[in-house]
Order: structure tokens, then C-alpha cells, then sequence
């Protein structure tokens, strides 16, 4: 549906890799529950490490519920 819009399909272990050498070249990171639990805490450990101006986004979206 829109053609514009480029990805990328990595695996988990290679994504967390990826997180911790390079966090910039991600935009958004789309994944199931469990794995968006252990991505957004390395991301808030490589990314926040504690500077109280970053906020770390993140969104549990379902076919009934969404919560951000």
C-alpha cells in the first residue's frame, strides 16, 4: 500500500547487535511483545543512559486494544 516506505527484516539477535553498535539507524522497530519489552530496554540503556531530556517512545498496538 505504500511503496515509499522502505525495510529492512533482521533477526533478533542481530536487531539487539545492531541497537547497541549503531542505535541511529533505526527510525521505528516493529516486533511482537516480548522481544519490544528487551528492544526498548536496550534502547533505553544505550540511548537514555540517564539524561533526564530523552524520552524513550514506545506502543503496544492489537486488533482490540492500543495502548502508547
Amino acid at each position: 500500500m505504500y511503496p515509499n516506505i522502505t525495510y529492512d527484516e533482521i533477526s533478533f539477535d542481530n536487531c539487539c547487535l545492531r541497537l547497541v553498535e549503531t542505535p541511529e539507524r533505526f527510525d521505528v522497530i516493529v516486533t511482537q511483545n516480548l522481544y519490544g519489552d528487551i528492544i526498548a530496554n536496550i534502547a533505553a540503556g544505550t540511548y537514555g543512559r540517564g539524561n533526564g531530556d530523552i524520552i524513550m517512545h514506545g506502543g503496544s498496538f492489537g486488533a482490540e486494544i492500543c495502548c502508547v
